[in-house]
């Protein structure tokens, strides 16, 4: 963490602290301001702490308001738990995942681009490093319902529309969908046994992780889950009323946009066609054969490479639906209704009409 500099020029591109940061720079002379940043490869808990060190050290012996967005709420909060005496003067969150979801699970199972679709730090191989995304999921059967359904049966029946490995990150809509009906998946999110055992993540076999490795991320994720777990049971436990102090606190969530908190699964059909793999060098030849006597002319684009999204789980399975599910208010990341503080916990609500990565922004929505 260090100062928080002038936003450069990048920012007018992808404005998401670009605003906030200018405007915070420019009035540095009045107020004294300094921005956290933070590791997401790191627990949440790890970083509440460096962040309360952070602020003790920019700000020895004073009282610190807090300006936090998403995670950065969870951090913050959790110092200001620990220290309200320190952050006394309160603070202004926006877009905070308190609440548990399944969302995150499409960034660990698929992940997305970013930058113009090349940057691959959210990718699942990295994702799935990082252990601040632990806390984020459902703690037991009933807070889990019918987040995750199997709709197999229905969709065989065509009593189902479903869309597959289509990401909704960064898509913010204004179309709301209902509850899909289909059979609950049975799972313990904080256990990684399980993430192996529906073949989730990096446990994907189309990923063909050697054992070594596949060993080395079911360690790192049983630690980051356990971490996780325990953020969610001590930082997030509700409020501890005449017994607990906490500084004032304005909340800020988005209630306009469709944000999808249920995924769609199906088993994969077979394919029409099993090719013993000792013949697949022999396969491959035909092909190539077959290929090289189409015609060549003007009006044949030249061969390219498959998208990644479509052959990325082709191994697996299971396909999942991210988008078809059913949709609530939000700001297409959070749910509204998940976007404030655990229960009793006193705060001022704010309802903002922008997607979530935009409630930082001073001008774009």
């Amino acid at each position: 963490g260090e100062d928080g500099p002038v936003a450069p020029p990048a920012f007018g591109l992808f404005p998401f602290y670009g605003h906030v940061l200018e405007r915070l720079e420019r009035e540095s002379g009045r107020r004294p301001t300094a921005s956290f940043a933070y590791d997401w490869r790191r627990s949440v808990d790890d970083l509440s702490e460096e962040f309360e060190a952070f602020c003790d050290e920019k700000f020895p012996g004073r009282p610190v308001q807090v300006l936090a967005h998403s995670m950065g709420g969870l951090i913050a909060f959790a110092a200001m738990r620990r220290r309200p005496e320190k952050f006394a003067p309160g603070g202004v969150f926006a877009g905070v995942p308190f609440g548990t979801g399944t969302q995150y699970l499409q960034d660990l199972h698929r992940g997305y681009y970013t930058e113009l679709d090349r940057c691959r730090q959210f990718l699942p191989a990295a994702q799935m490093s990082f252990s601040s995304h632990a806390c984020f999921f459902p703690v037991d059967a009933e807070e889990a319902a019918d987040l995750l359904v199997d709709v197999t049966a229905r969709e065989k029946a065509g009593g189902v529309d479903f869309v597959a490995d289509t990401s909704a990150i960064g898509k913010p809509s204004t179309e709301f969908r209902p509850t899909v009906e289909g059979d609950a998946v049975d799972m313990d999110y904080y256990d990684p046994d399980e993430w192996e055992r529906l073949e989730m993540g990096v446990f994907d076999p189309t990923l063909e992780l050697d054992a070594e490795t596949r060993e080395a991320y079911k360690n790192h994720l049983r630690l980051s889950l356990e971490k996780g777990r325990k953020f969610r049971e001590t930082a997030l436990r509700p409020y501890g009323g005449e017994a607990e102090t906490l500084p004032p606190l304005t909340v800020c969530a988005t209630n306009k946009f469709a944000t999808v908190n249920q995924i769609l699964r199906r088993k994969k059909e077979p394919l029409p066609i099993s090719i013993n793999t000792s013949n697949t060098e022999k396969v491959r030849n035909t092909v190539t054969r077959m290929l090289s006597k189409i015609p060549q002319g003007n009006n044949i684009a030249p061969a390219t490479p498959t998208p990644a999204g479509r052959t990325r789980h082709e191994k697996n399975a299971w396909e999942y639906d991210y988008v078809s599910g059913r949709s609530v208010p939000g700001d297409g990341r959070i749910d509204y209704a998940k976007a404030f503080p655990p229960a009793g916990v006193p705060c001022r609500e704010v309802a903002l009409d922008s997607a979530h990565a935009k409630q930082f922004c001073w001008e774009d929505r």
